[in-house]
């Protein structure tokens, strides 16, 4: 039961990425929850680094939308129509979101302060979704992969999911994964690196 409930040995599409993710969104969300709001140096950083984050929960949405969720309608047509739904709504929210940080650099005084606490919130609610969203992924949907696809098959579709990514994007991905994995998930990955990655690149 617990091989077949962890996947013990069988390709992970999920776990990095998300555990990159989390790790983004806490550092990001505590940051906003600490803002002094008297400070503009340290709300134009503090608002960068949130639009940064958005730009990175998009790709990723996209990146699953293009690359994972085809994989799976092709063999349980239908299965994803709640998650797909989530992930409309979280475009929306990033849009949003993307608002309220410009929004925030337009005000002053008493009124940055409120507004601060606001867009706090508000940033709250949408990564406590994302939480929610993401475990139903590594538990409903991988485990419809698993079902699916042949190792290698799965591998064939991480491999394809990161050569489409342009290598700037990889490179901002990569110190979240690597500070976000375990020891025994960071030496499989580097392990996978050494014998995909161009040796400049690895090194």
């Amino acid at each position: 039961k617990i091989v077949e409930a962890t996947g013990i040995g069988r390709p992970h599409l999920y776990t990095g990425i998300h555990k990159a993710l989390r790790k983004y969104m806490s550092e990001v969300l505590t940051s906003v929850g600490q803002l002094d709001a008297t400070d503009d140096l340290q709300c134009r950083e503090v608002m960068a680094d949130v639009q940064q984050l958005l730009d990175v929960l998009h790709g990723h949405v996209e990146t699953e939308n293009t690359m994972v969720h085809p994989a799976i309608e092709a063999r349980y047509p239908g299965t994803l129509a709640g998650i797909t739904a989530e992930h409309a709504g979280h475009e929306v929210a990033i849009e949003q979101l993307r608002h309220y940080t410009r929004t925030l650099l337009t005000l002053s005084g008493k009124e940055r302060g409120a507004f601060a606490l606001f867009l706090y919130r508000e940033l709250s609610s949408f990564v406590a979704e994302n939480l929610e969203h993401m475990l139903r992924e590594e538990t409903q949907n991988q485990h419809l992969l698993w079902a699916a696809y042949s190792d290698a098959e799965l591998l064939a579709i991480e491999q394809a999911i990161h050569a489409s990514l342009p290598p700037e994007k990889m490179a901002a991905l990569l110190p979240w994964i690597v500070s976000a994995i375990s020891v025994e998930e960071r030496l499989e990955m580097y392990q996978g690196m050494r014998q995909t990655a161009p040796p400049v690149a690895f090194d």
